[in-house]
């Protein structure tokens, strides 16, 4: 996992140092988050909202790398069957994660691109844990000015199952995933 972060940052820090290339833009912008699946026994009605910052360098005329860092709070009602005594269902209210990708976009078609990203969903709460995730998404950039844009997408953030004790919930456990759906201004 720190060989992970670790490289995410590096990755980071050399795109932030093209910043005065004309194929390096910035966008930030929000979020909105509805769980996408999580294991049979639990029922999620939350929905997220949170803000995202990314970078994406130009390699190529339909090939870039990009590198985001965000934070998502999600709220409603999570229900999961607590084993630790006996069992019974347990709620959560809200929980957060920081996600913190990079990844590779294709535009095949003018502006429309189709994505992938690895990385790590962060613990943002105390009853989150932090779990190595895979990201497709799809997007369109719209053109508002000359270097300025508007960023719109759909990822599915899949957090990879690790281990852990029986007793634990899926959000510490992982094995779930999230539709997020992103509007950002670039520039």
């Amino acid at each position: 996992m720190k060989k992970l972060l670790l490289l995410l940052v590096t990755s980071l820090t050399f795109m932030l140092s093209f910043a005065q290339s004309k194929k390096t833009t910035y966008s930030a912008g929000l979020l909105l988050s509805k769980p996408a699946y999580f294991s049979n026994t639990e029922s999620n009605n939350t929905t997220g909202v949170g803000l995202e910052i990314q970078t994406e360098r130009l390699f190529s005329k339909n090939f870039s790398c990009t590198a985001s860092l965000g934070y998502i709070h999600f709220s409603g009602t999570y229900t999961y069957i607590d084993y630790s005594s006996i069992a019974h269902d347990t709620s959560i209210s809200s929980y957060g994660h920081i996600p913190l990708f990079a990844g590779l976009r294709y535009y095949c078609w003018k502006k429309l691109f189709l994505g992938a990203e690895i990385g790590a969903m962060i613990q943002g709460s105390s009853n989150t844990s932090t779990h190595i995730s895979l990201a497709p998404s799809v997007g369109y950039k719209f053109d508002v000015a000359k270097q300025h844009g508007i960023d719109v997408g759909l990822r599915l953030i899949n957090t990879l199952p690790g281990y852990g004790t029986p007793e634990a919930n899926t959000l510490t456990k992982g094995g779930y995933g999230i539709w997020v759906l992103k509007a950002a201004y670039a520039f």
